[in-house]
């Protein structure tokens, strides 16, 4: 019995080691001497998903040999660019952004290098598919606006300024980006105009006068646009804004008299009132008012304001007299910045020999120019009206 096991233990061990002998010799064969896989016959991919949901085929691939002191992604990346390879170089690209800046540096700079060496055609092919995932990267956002200018697509460098400068806190940047807005608007109204391409106009500057609503010419070539597709109405509330500006004022008070003529005298309801005489100063405008009492205020004739405002110790008094209420408060935006402001409901207001009633007024006490508040949009646009600069005169015809 013994003997037995002694035999079965001998035999344990020779298969043992016969295994471990077979095991290493199969382990050398398939490592080289530093103890890497031999991989002379073996290859790696490099998978490029489309990101184009259209696209039938899901990804390319594309073979290379595998070997770790060859493989070099930067030429990869400058490869595919030379081959219009867009998204795969833009993958690889992704892929250095998310090893942090250190490692995207050098393909920045190879992109960068890359196209100053190539025309504008493919750069701007290269820039826009980019652009569409770094959406917020100033420098390409610069270079693809460029680059459109250079081939006097205005329209769509100035979209791309919009969007850079939406992402600009620097308020020195914002102010060089608005000035060379300005001026390639005003050459893109004047190329297009005269090409009467009016639907790619308006699309461009009713963006432009939602961004900067203070900018008069965005205005004025909106009333222009709107006049050339037929949109009278349209074209008249831009004038009526414009009427108190200081560069398209006049020629905005022009266009309403022909666009807006007087009532025919056989509507004597109208006329009475109607006409209402201005003072003027330094190029701006003041009406007086009363606000149901038997004093009057001088107010400023600002279409730019959307709220008309009076002095303080006015709403008091009128408050006292039962003539006002304060119903809430807002925020004004005025010359020194944001400004908290009262809200009261008057029971009326009196300009020429018209009545507004419960209008909603914003308390200011404004001393600009000898003004007591301001004649804003609230009361006017209640109104069509004309203001006349040569004959300093406001003429209010009701709607």
């Amino acid at each position: 019995m013994k003997r037995l096991i002694i035999i079965h233990s001998l035999v344990l061990s020779i298969l043992m080691l016969t295994t471990g002998m077979i095991a290493g010799w199969w382990l050398h064969a398939g490592l080289d001497g530093t103890g890497r896989a031999n991989s002379d016959n073996h290859s790696f991919q490099i998978i490029q998903w489309d990101s184009d949901p259209l696209n039938t085929t899901p990804y390319q691939t594309f073979n290379q040999p595998y070997n770790d002191h060859s493989i070099d992604e930067h030429s990869l990346f400058l490869q595919a660019l030379d081959e219009y390879r867009i998204d795969d170089a833009l993958v690889i690209f992704q892929q250095y952004e998310r090893k942090g800046a250190s490692a995207l540096h050098p393909f920045r700079k190879a992109l960068e290098d890359w196209l100053n060496h190539q025309d504008s055609d493919l750069s701007i092919n290269v820039l826009e598919r980019f652009t569409q995932h770094y959406y917020q990267d100033e420098s390409l956002l610069t270079r693809l606006a460029n680059h459109y200018e250079q081939q006097d697509r205005l329209d769509s460098a100035i979209i791309t300024l919009l969007e850079l400068k939406s992402f600009t806190d620097s308020k020195e940047e914002r102010s060089a980006l608005n000035e060379r807005i300005h001026t390639l608007s005003r050459a893109v109204y004047s190329q297009q105009m005269k090409l009467d391409q009016l639907e790619t106009l308006l699309g461009l500057f009713q963006q432009l006068s939602s961004r900067e609503v203070d900018y008069g010419f965005y205005r004025f070539a909106l009333s222009q646009i709107y006049l050339a597709t037929g949109d009278n109405n349209s074209a008249i509330r831009e004038l009526q804004v414009l009427q108190t500006h200081s560069e398209f004022g006049r020629q905005a008070a022009q266009l309403l008299a022909a666009l807006t003529p007087p009532p025919p005298m056989d509507e004597p309801e109208e006329l009475p009132g109607n006409t209402i005489p201005l003072a003027a100063r330094s190029g701006h405008f003041f009406v007086d008012v009363s606000a149901g009492n038997k004093e009057t205020v001088k107010l400023l004739i600002d279409t730019g304001a959307s709220l008309t405002t009076l002095p303080s110790d006015l709403l008091q008094r009128l408050r006292r007299k039962k003539l006002a209420a304060r119903v809430g408060h807002t925020q004004l935006k005025t010359a020194g910045g944001y400004q908290f402001a009262p809200i009261y409901q008057l029971k009326e207001l009196h300009i020429g020999g018209f009545i507004v009633r419960d209008l909603q007024v914003a308390e200011l006490d404004l001393h600009e120019l000898g003004s007591e508040g301001l004649l804003g949009m609230d009361v006017l646009g209640q109104f069509r009206f004309h203001l006349d600069q040569d004959r300093n005169t406001l003429t209010l015809y009701p709607r």
